[in-house]
């Protein structure tokens, strides 16, 4: 069993499905003045910020034309 998913989309829906639903229970149980709730909740948020930003950075730009055979299309 991996620990971390294998597509990095995979992360990012996990974070937008978590956060949320968190909320949204915190809200059910009248959870959301308790401090360390927030505290989760903002952590979490911050999670999702860097998670993008880290894999923003990472995303590196690709050509879709093959280098190797061009293809002449003056005929």
């Amino acid at each position: 069993m991996k620990l971390l998913p294998a597509n990095k989309n995979d992360i990012a829906r996990i974070f937008v499905f978590i956060i949320p639903v968190t909320f949204f229970v915190a809200g059910m149980f009248d959870a959301l003045n308790n401090f360390l709730v927030k505290i989760l909740l903002f952590l979490g948020f911050a999670a999702l910020i860097s998670v993008a930003i880290t894999y923003a950075l990472k995303n590196e730009e690709k050509e879709n034309r093959l280098e190797d055979d061009l293809q002449d299309d003056s005929h």
